[in-house]
C-alpha cells in the first residue's frame, strides 16, 4: 500500500492537533533564536554591567564575577523561550478565511520513518473509499492558512504554515502552499504574499521553488529597539503564475 497525503480544509476536530503542531513548529526555532542573541549588543552589555555591579558595589572577587556570564545567558534563554511561547500561543489563535491541513495516510504496520517514505499528493479528498482508508493510520502532517491581505489591494496572505518535524518539510509545505495558490486564483487575488524569518531557510527555499520572489528584507522589533529579528517578505503575481501553469499544461499536450 502506498502512503499518501490529502490536502483538505481543516475541520473542528482538527483544532487541538493543529494547535499542538503549530506550537511545536514555532518552539523548534527557540534554540536558534537563543544562539543568535548570545552575541547581540544588549547581551554583551548586560554581562559587562552585571560584572561591574558585582565587583564595584558588592565587592565580589573578579573570579566569582565570571558567574555573571552564565547567569545572563540563562536570563536571555528564559526571555527567548517566553517570547517563542507567546508567539506560538498567538499563532494558535490566528483566524483565517481558509485553513487547510495535510493529512498523511500511512500503513498501520509500516514503522519506517515518515521522512523515508514517498507520498502521493491528493487535494480535497482521496480517490479511495472509506474501507480502504481505514487500513491506514491518519496523522496531521502540516497546516496552512490563507487570508485577505490587510494592506495590499486584492491580495492574499499566507500565514500559519507549519509542518510536523518527522515529515519532509519541502514535500508537505509545497503541497500546502500550492493549495493556497490555487485558491488565490479562485478569489481573483492579484498578489499572494508571505513572510519568513531569518531561520526559516527551508521554508523560504520552498517558496522560491514555487515562483515566489523576495519583495523586501526588514528588521522587526521584538523588545523595543534593542532586540529585533530579520524578516523576508515574499510575493507572487497570481495572474502570471496562473498563466505559466496554463502554458505548461498546453505544452504538455503538444
Amino acid at each position: 500500500m502506498s502512503s499518501f497525503i490529502v490536502i483538505r480544509p481543516k475541520r473542528k476536530e482538527d483544532d487541538l492537533k493543529c494547535e499542538e503542531l503549530m506550537r511545536n513548529y514555532v518552539m523548534s526555532f527557540a534554540w536558534k533564536t537563543f544562539l543568535s542573541c548570545i552575541f547581540k549588543e544588549i547581551t554583551i552589555e548586560a554581562i559587562i554591567i552585571s560584572w561591574a555591579v558585582l565587583f564595584i558595589f558588592f565587592g565580589v572577587p573578579i573570579a566569582y564575577c565570571t558567574l555573571s556570564i552564565p547567569a545572563c545567558l540563562l536570563v536571555v534563554l528564559m526571555i527567548v523561550y517566553a517570547l517563542c511561547l507567546m508567539k506560538a500561543s498567538e499563532c494558535c489563535k490566528i483566524r483565517c478565511k481558509e485553513i487547510w491541513v495535510a493529512e498523511a495516510y500511512e500503513p498501520l504496520l509500516d514503522f519506517n520513518s515518515s521522512k523515508d517514505r514517498t507520498y502521493l499528493i491528493f487535494y480535497d479528498h482521496s480517490p479511495y473509499d472509506a474501507v480502504y482508508e481505514n487500513k491506514f493510520r491518519k496523522t496531521i502532517a502540516g497546516v496552512i492558512g490563507l487570508d485577505t491581505h490587510n494592506a495590499l489591494y486584492k491580495s492574499g496572505f499566507i500565514t500559519g504554515l507549519a509542518v510536523a518535524p518527522n515529515y519532509k518539510f519541502n514535500v508537505v509545505a509545497e503541497a500546502l502552499i500550492t493549495q493556497a495558490m490555487k485558491t488565490s486564483c479562485e478569489y481573483k487575488y492579484i498578489n499572494l504574499e508571505s513572510v519568513t524569518n531569518v531561520w526559516q531557510e527551508t521554508e523560504r527555499d520552498t517558496y522560491y521553488k514555487l515562483g515566489f520572489a523576495t519583495r523586501q528584507i526588514y528588521h522587526k522589533p521584538i523588545h523595543g529597539t534593542s532586540m529585533n529579528v530579520q524578516k523576508c517578505q515574499l510575493g507572487l503575481n497570481v495572474a502570471e503564475w496562473k498563466s505559466s501553469q496554463a502554458n505548461a499544461i498546453g505544452n504538455g499536450w503538444q
